[in-house]
């Protein structure tokens, strides 16, 4: 019993690294056809195939960079611990703003491409259908993947002004790096929805840190955790289609489209 167990695990991990979209040479995907009314110059991916392939060999370094991202966050808590805290004020204000523009653009440029598959494929083939890997919407999804690398340094502002660091801020980060590149090298169709609610609520988010870096205290009402709660307690029922209904339907996609 215990030898089955072991290979049951040893097969689920050796799983995590199979990838079905591009498998065997193919150029084909599982995506809609939409096409973006406006789209700038470099509002695009030139070879999806190429990139995409290029992630699924390297993922894996999403770990090696959240682990190398862990000890040096606790190797400048030591070092700080007998130094005068940094102010940073005018750094954490413009790093916020940053992050709150750049989640909004992609927010408002992302949401297209979701709005039109939940009205045109409905919500099920939306979980199956990923974007289309050439559009607008793939550059946005591409971005915000990079995007979970540079929000590493949110921690840097915490460690150097010596505030409060709780697990769960540092486990945030790490979980979204990796889950961004493993989602990403699959072209996971559900991810849509997590990289929009991601988007609109960092743009909140970021913009709530930046008004509160001058000082600035919003009402008691405005409680940011709980924002972070209530998005990810309505991502259970997005969990549920996905495990109970996303996977045998996509097969069966894949079955009908052969």
């Amino acid at each position: 019993m215990l030898y089955e167990a072991f290979r049951s695990i040893r097969w689920h991990i050796g799983q995590i690294n199979q990838f079905d979209v591009y498998r065997n040479n193919s150029t084909l995907s599982l995506h809609n056809d939409y096409v973006y009314k406006f789209a700038l110059p470099f509002e695009k991916v030139d070879d999806p195939v190429g990139m995409t392939l290029f992630v699924q060999r390297n993922w894996y370094h999403s770990i090696t960079v959240s682990v190398g991202y862990f000890i040096l966050i606790k190797l400048i808590q030591r070092f700080m611990q007998y130094r005068q805290a940094f102010n940073l004020r005018t750094p954490l204000f413009l790093w916020n703003v940053s992050l709150a523009v750049f989640s909004l653009i992609g927010f408002i440029r992302f949401t297209e491409d979701v709005i039109y598959s939940v009205a045109h494929l409905g919500m099920y083939r939306s979980l199956c259908y990923t974007v289309h890997p050439k559009s607008v919407a793939a550059f946005w999804a591409l971005l915000f993947g990079l995007s979970k690398i540079v929000e590493l340094g949110d921690t840097l502002f915490i460690v150097l002004r010596k505030k409060p660091l709780i697990f769960l801020h540092y486990y945030h980060h790490a979980a979204m790096l990796i889950c961004s590149a493993h989602t990403g090298a699959e072209h996971a169709a559900s991810g849509r929805f997590v990289v929009t609610m991601n988007f609109f609520v960092h743009s909140i988010m970021y913009s709530y840190y930046a008004s509160t870096a001058y000082g600035f205290r919003p009402p008691k009402f405005v409680n940011i955790v709980s924002f972070h709660f209530v998005r990810l307690r309505s991502l259970c029922p997005l969990t549920n289609l996905i495990i109970y209904d996303e996977i045998p339907r996509k097969r069966t996609l894949k079955i009908n489209q052969k």
